[in-house]
């Protein structure tokens, strides 16, 4: 397998920083990525949608950067799919469909609960029903985060 440096990233509305709306992955550079976003017919249709919305009222999303490692592309989404978790575990309405399988709001359910109630670890979300990978590391999420509106 192929190991690259690998930029985890999220794009947000230009209007409100905390209103994050997509968590990705890449390995060029953040502004080549975002202008793929922009101009490239993405296959996720909410993302999709949400980014036509901006561009019809002159917006273009912000994109601020999570997370650099260095590992291979599996690796990459694993860390990719710790910080969609973790948003979501925040309440952030992401347009992610990649890593939410099943019935989102669930999900987001479940994860907000196991975070109120500090009932497991991050790391222990690998046993439940909804996810084949474990989320692990929070600190740059919960030190990006603020309660969406």
């Amino acid at each position: 397998m192929d190991i690259k440096q690998w930029s985890v990233y999220c794009l947000f509305h230009p209007q409100d920083r905390t209103a994050i709306r997509y968590v990705g992955i890449t390995s060029q550079a953040l502004t080549q990525r975002l202008n793929e976003h922009m101009r490239l017919p993405e296959h996720n249709k909410a993302l999709r949608d949400w980014l036509r919305r901006l561009a019809k009222a002159g917006l273009i999303p912000g994109v601020t950067l999570l997370e650099t490692l260095y590992g291979t592309r599996p690796q990459a989404e694993r860390k990719e799919q710790e910080y969609i978790y973790c948003f979501l575990s925040y309440g952030h309405d992401l347009l992610n469909s990649k890593h939410i399988k099943g019935d989102k709001k669930r999900l987001t359910a479940h994860l907000i609960t196991l975070r109120l109630n500090d009932a497991m670890p991050y790391a222990a979300l690998i046993s439940t029903p909804f996810n084949h990978a474990a989320p692990a590391s929070t600190s740059v999420c919960e030190s990006l985060h603020t309660e969406p509106m």
